[in-house]
């Protein structure tokens, strides 16, 4: 559900990602490949004022290090989303979490990401991967707090890298405790972002619970400047 809609300003909006980007097959998670900004496309060391017009900053551009966490806990345990009713891949970036849901057996899935051209990404990222078109919709309204799709049990929200800013962090982390209380599995995806490791060990445990840590893949490493592991959490009921 984008602004784009599905004319020639989408058209026109795809063409231009797949000129701009370049096909890659993501380390440890069973082949699945996305078109993403890598050091050989023009746009990877421009800036803001050499980007394509409409694009916005090109997040979705990247396999960030939480995302990937979160797409390599369920690449190694399918059953988390099988059976699901709603699954949920918030600030979805390229899709990836999307992606690696609908392979380990999700029926279908929801991209929301508020950048239009992340929706974009994550539709075609899906086609990339011969996933059917109606097993992913992508949502670029603001659903944090949101009481749209009136998520509860039996329902999962997956969260990649998403604590990166305290703004955000304040909004977003009370709403995925809410939704744990109301019998939402959320996890999330984080390497290390201050605002986790600057948390005070007490609040972080009533929050969340790390159920997993995972080795950054080289390339991942070498492209986030050295991070090395990421942790996935689950977050905890009130």
């Amino acid at each position: 559900m984008t602004t784009l809609g599905n004319g020639v300003r989408r058209a026109a909006a795809v063409a231009s990602w797949h000129r701009h980007t370049q096909l890659v097959t993501v380390p440890d998670l069973g082949g699945a490949s996305l078109r993403l900004i890598t050091p050989d496309c023009d746009l990877y060391r421009t800036d803001a004022r050499g980007l394509p017009d409409g694009w916005g900053l090109p997040w979705w551009g990247f396999v960030w290090p939480g995302g990937w966490g979160v797409a390599r806990h369920l690449f190694l345990h399918p059953n988390l989303v099988r059976g699901r009713g709603t699954v949920l891949d918030l600030c979805a970036g390229c899709g990836l979490g999307a992606i690696i849901a609908l392979q380990a057996g999700a029926d279908s899935v929801i991209a929301n990401d508020i950048c239009e051209m992340a929706c974009i990404a994550s539709e075609e990222n899906a086609r990339l991967n011969q996933l059917a078109p109606s097993q992913l919709r992508s949502d670029s309204r603001n659903l944090i707090g949101s009481e749209e799709l009136s998520l509860g049990q039996g329902d999962l929200v997956l969260v990649g890298d998403a604590l990166y800013d305290a703004g955000l962090a304040a909004e977003l982390l009370p709403w995925l405790q809410d939704l744990a209380t109301r019998g939402v599995d959320v996890y999330l995806g984080d390497p290390g972002r201050w605002v986790l490791t600057e948390m005070d060990a007490s609040e972080r445990s009533r929050l969340m619970t790390t159920v997993a840590t995972y080795a950054l893949p080289q390339s991942l490493a070498d492209e986030h400047h050295g991070i090395t592991a990421v942790g996935v959490h689950k977050l905890r009921p009130c």
